[in-house]
């Protein structure tokens, strides 16, 4: 079976300082989390475009405030530690992001989805 491409965006979710700051001051991990540690375990959010016209990042912007909530929840799921204030412009303060837009699917066995 040849690869297909999928009708799908991919934003890579990264975090910026801020968000680490976040981590070390509310989560009780034994070793100092580091930027490099939590990139390592970055995570891949699939988005559908709006229409063809488009542009990536307004398809991220109708999304951000699930990811962002998903990505403290991932961390603390004590709303209390997170911040009041999970706007557009704090959500790229905490994070930096990458958008792909051709997201192919190499493997023949037909995707599963699991509820988180």
């Amino acid at each position: 079976m040849l690869p297909q491409v999928i009708n799908r965006y991919a934003v890579v979710i990264g975090p910026r300082t801020r968000f680490l700051q976040w981590v070390q001051a509310t989560v009780p991990i034994r070793e100092p989390a580091t930027l490099a540690d939590l990139r390592a375990e970055a995570s891949v959010y699939l988005l559908t475009p709006g229409h063809e016209m488009d542009p990536l990042e307004l398809s991220l912007k109708r999304h951000y405030g699930q990811i962002f909530d998903r990505e403290l929840e991932s961390w603390c799921i004590d709303e209390s530690t997170w911040p009041s204030d999970r706007g557009w412009a704090v959500f790229q303060e905490w994070f930096e992001y990458e958008i792909g837009s051709m997201v192919i699917d190499l493997d023949p066995k037909p995707l599963r989805r699991e509820p988180l």
